[in-house]
């Protein structure tokens, strides 16, 4: 079958890399992929590595600025003059079916929905809890939603909060699989060293919690606790937080934290982390949470949003109280003292991982799905 998927944004933040995961996983034989664009960015690299074929149509995303009218008005005639040219190119690539790979975009719904082509919705994140954002023409988009054949919901989270907005609409709920090897590090054993790292990746936005974990190793510091070294991995979402944060740091000469920008070297970075930190306020499913324990690090993370689906405290990972960075000083702390504990709840995380995260049974959903929207 012909699938074209959809993207939202061409860079290789979550969406995008289990995107690419999954796309590495299928048999062509059964599936043929092209993947839409809005424009160019690095995921065109990756999909040239993979050899999928690939087209880009200058179109914008159907996230709504906050306070940003013109920016709005502006997107908004983009999505308007975009969708002929979306629907035209799926009649014209005589597509089977069309995978939206995000909420976020509306073109390939409606784009599908006019060419009269069955689709697919991702639902990958929840909006407003996550990036405290709302849709462009948002009464429209969740009419459109109502026309799917099928969505697929990255957790029971999100599920619960779509499943009353798509009318009839079914929804299929399959957690992420990833290419299990691209992140897999075994008989790595923690706290080895003196200093303990941190690493916590995501976009740097308010949703993420990254001055949540900013302000748990200040709490540490003044505790006396000053072996710990904070990396935050993550391309700036939005400037005025990172500002804000970066001015606090300086200001209260945090020096356990370090800024860099998104790297093709994470899984060398995982190699020398101890804990990995999942701060979000709302996590759709969580690919860094996987990631992190695919990696051999103890993961603590923010009881919220799907998290609290991932981490199991005191098997899997840690929990901690969202917005109360004493509770994540506190858990920290916890670790550093009981070593033998959590390198076996690291271990037992890592296995959760690789027995529920891996990208062959989770293409083996995925293409019963397309065979029975098809059918």
């Amino acid at each position: 079958m012909k699938v074209c998927y959809v993207t939202h944004l061409p860079n290789l933040t979550g969406a995008s890399r289990s995107l690419l995961d999954m796309l590495s996983g299928f048999d062509r034989n059964e599936v043929e992929p092209v993947v839409l664009l809005g424009k160019h960015g690095p995921i065109e690299d990756e999909l040239k590595k993979l050899d999928i074929r690939y087209k880009v149509i200058p179109y914008s995303t159907s996230i709504k600025e906050n306070n940003k009218p013109i920016v709005n008005f502006i997107k908004k005639v983009k999505i308007t003059l975009a969708i002929p040219k979306v629907k035209k190119f799926f009649e014209e690539e005589k597509f089977d079916l069309i995978h939206n790979n995000s909420l976020l975009v509306r073109v390939g719904i409606e784009g599908a929905y006019k060419a009269g082509i069955p689709f697919i919705c991702h639902m990958r994140e929840f909006i407003w809890e996550d990036h405290g954002k709302r849709l462009i023409s948002e009464k429209k988009h969740f009419e459109l939603l109502k026309e799917a054949n099928m969505h697929i919901a990255i957790s029971k989270a999100v599920y619960k909060k779509f499943n009353s907005l798509v009318g009839n609409a079914p929804i299929s709920t399959v957690s992420d699989g990833l290419d299990i090897e691209k992140y897999l590090i075994e008989d790595k054993e923690i706290f080895n060293n003196k200093e303990i790292n941190l690493l916590l990746p995501g976009r740097i936005v308010p949703g993420k919690g990254q001055f949540e974990a900013v302000k748990a190793v200040e709490e540490l510091s003044k505790r006396g606790i000053n072996n710990i070294k904070l990396i935050i991995v993550g391309s700036v979402g939005d400037k005025d937080y990172y500002k804000r944060m970066r001015d606090y740091v300086d200001e209260h000469k945090i020096s356990q934290v370090e800024f860099i920008s998104f790297t093709k070297e994470m899984k060398e970075l995982q190699q020398r982390t101890d804990i990995g930190l999942v701060c979000s306020k709302a996590e759709a499913l969580g690919r860094v949470t996987v990631e992190s324990m695919l990696s051999g690090c103890l993961t603590i993370g923010a009881n919220a949003g799907a998290t609290g689906e991932l981490i199991k405290s005191g098997e899997t990972g840690l929990l901690y109280e969202l917005g109360n960075y004493k509770d994540l000083a506190d858990k920290i702390v916890y670790a550093m003292e009981n070593v033998d504990e959590m390198r076996a709840i690291a271990k037992k995380g890592q296995k959760y991982a690789v027995d529920n995260f891996d990208n062959k049974e989770y293409n083996h959903k995925i293409l019963k799905i397309y065979k029975s929207v098809l059918k």
